[in-house]
């Protein structure tokens, strides 16, 4: 579909699945055999398909200059951890003592949270301490991490964590290690928190 000018009306990675098409890094799968088989939890469509497709062109991000390409690789030094309540330290110290990790993803609770007890958190501490990157997700389906919203979400992030804000555990990860395959640990944890290609409400 195109524009009056010639122009892509959607000039941006999308899915379309259904009758809806959604932004592609703000998309996760949430049904294995529905025709609802993607959503799009903290992102509008950007367009729904009747007779004709309908574009919402308020949600369309403006076309990048030049070709799509992203020069690099993907960092693979990277791990995801989702929280839950028969997380041990034995199991947890697994996780963050794995050789050569660079980048955690922390699946946590709601808005941030997640266990207060000196293993989980000080272990948290030791490896940002160690230069790798932890990057904090909500299981939820929709909404968004939020520093300090709660106490234990505040202790959290007071080892070094990084917010994910409302990206999906799926962009995160992609993002984490995309970032460490080019970037300082540092660099990488402050572009973490920007929008880089629609995948983050900042």
């Amino acid at each position: 579909m195109r524009t009056a000018t010639g122009a892509a009306a959607v000039p941006e990675v999308t899915i379309a699945f259904d009758d809806l098409l959604l932004r592609g890094n703000r998309s996760r799968k949430v049904h294995a055999s529905s025709f609802a088989g993607f959503a799009s939890p903290n992102l509008a469509p950007i367009g729904r398909a009747g007779v004709a497709l309908s574009v919402d062109t308020s949600v369309v991000r403006p076309a990048a200059v030049g070709p799509l390409r992203r020069g690099g690789g993907l960092c693979t030094d990277v791990a995801a951890l989702k929280l839950h309540p028969a997380l041990d330290q034995a199991t947890f110290e697994a996780v963050i003592t794995r050789p050569g990790l660079r980048g955690l993803v922390v699946e946590a609770y709601g808005a941030g949270n997640g266990p207060t007890e000196d293993w989980f958190l000080g272990g948290l501490r030791r490896a940002s301490d160690a230069g790798v990157v932890v990057l904090v997700t909500t299981q939820c389906d929709a909404g968004a991490v939020h520093v300090g919203q709660y106490a234990t979400g505040a202790a959290l992030f007071d080892t070094g964590a990084v917010p994910g804000g409302d990206m999906t555990f799926e962009a995160a990860l992609t993002k984490l290690m995309v970032l460490l395959d080019r970037y300082s640990p540092e660099e990488s944890a402050t572009l973490l928190q920007q929008d880089l290609a629609g995948e983050l409400t900042v």
